[in-house]
């Protein structure tokens, strides 16, 4: 009897609500499984499974499903019958669409299906009144539905590394989105609406076509974390004393970008959770025309990146994206620091080990 089996037989016997079936090369779901109706938590991911046939409506008191990093190309709308779900990830696979009949998992508050090539996603998921993440990231998704913004209780929402123009929902105060990425995509128009939603805290919108940012921008008085970098603003009408919370805020790579001095002044005035923390992030080339503020290019109020040298400011690394230091090969010099103290470390005790090995082998010989 093999693992699988055994851990059906097993759950069957005893009637565990868990079964975890991860990682065990399976091309589909076993037919055993849909007998067993009682269990409330199913992880399937890092399978090679290719499809979810119908019969997982069987298993109606499911409340969380991990389907992710398996080979699913078709789901079938019958997965929209199981009203006790809460929790579906449907990463990183191979899914074009999703079932029409999505709406009707009422009870969900997280669904994951980034990492798939959606290219649309149905108008039916802003029905879904008690999502609170909603992470769509890494597919190639061309446009979002506006109706969207009727998801009250959404808190998080991950739409970056699309292939977006614009970002425009119906979005209002009653709202609760917290983060909102739209970083890497091709956005070159927000909605004003944006506004609306006095909750956010943090807005990524890196590596764009952003020309201008809406003046609504003003209104998100909760707003700690703005992420601007590699886009084409020119001008920014930020009004520093509105957006009372900000206290980091990235800006490199747009070439042409005027940010007025008192902006600065008030930005790097302010305390942080962490003051070490930068609260501007620039390039070089920015900090030509900012020289004036060049006794600020310090630990916890402005930062440089030197692009042309790839070299990031030494020891913060963690604020700057991994994918920006992949993307542009930048180093941290602390960090280089510390690789190459633990190269001549290990090279150091290579030597030991090696010179105590020829002594080892010479006393050997003696006897």
């Amino acid at each position: 009897m093999n693992i699988i089996q055994e851990k059906i037989n097993l759950a069957k016997k005893n009637k565990v609500q868990l079964l975890n079936l991860s990682n065990l090369g399976l091309e589909k779901i076993p037919e055993e499984i849909f007998e067993l109706d009682f269990i409330t938590n199913l992880n399937l991911r890092d399978n090679i499974i290719e499809e979810i046939p119908y019969k997982i409506e069987k298993l109606k008191h499911l409340k969380v499903l991990y389907l992710d990093n398996n080979q699913i190309k078709t789901i079938s709308s019958n997965i929209c019958n199981l009203k006790e779900l809460i929790i579906l990830n449907l990463s990183n696979n191979k899914l074009k669409t999703l079932p029409d009949e999505i709406y009707k998992l009422e009870k969900l508050t997280r669904l994951f299906v980034s990492k798939n090539v959606l290219e649309k996603i149905p108008n039916s998921l802003s029905k879904l009144n008690n999502l609170e993440v909603l992470d769509l990231k890494k597919n190639a998704l061309k446009e979002i539905p506006i109706e969207l913004g009727s998801l009250k209780k959404l808190t998080h929402l991950d739409l970056s590394y699309n292939s977006l123009n614009n970002f425009i929902i119906n979005c209002n105060t009653k709202n609760n989105l917290k983060k909102l990425y739209l970083q890497s995509n091709h956005v070159n128009d927000i909605t004003e609406r944006i506004g609306q939603l006095k909750k956010l805290k943090l807005l990524h919108l890196g590596n764009n076509e952003l020309i201008k940012v809406p003046n609504s921008f003003n209104k998100l008085s909760q707003l700690k974390f703005l992420n601007l970098s590699e886009n084409k603003i020119t001008i920014l009408n930020l009004d520093i004393n509105k957006m009372e919370k900000l206290n980091e805020f990235k800006i490199y790579l747009n070439d042409n970008i005027e940010i007025k001095d008192h902006f600065i002044v008030q930005l790097i005035q302010r305390e942080t959770k962490f003051n070490s923390h930068f609260k501007l992030i620039i390039d070089k080339k920015q900090s030509i025309r900012l020289k004036h503020f060049e006794k600020h290019f310090t630990s916890g109020q402005i930062g440089v990146i030197d692009f042309d040298n790839k070299i990031i400011p030494e020891g913060h690394y963690k604020q700057i994206d991994n994918d920006v230091i992949n993307k542009y090969q930048l180093v941290d010099p602390f960090r280089e620091k510390l690789r190459q103290k633990m190269i001549n470390n290990s090279e150091k005790a290579e030597l030991k080990i090696s010179l105590y090995t020829k002594i080892k082998k010479s006393i050997q010989k003696l006897f």
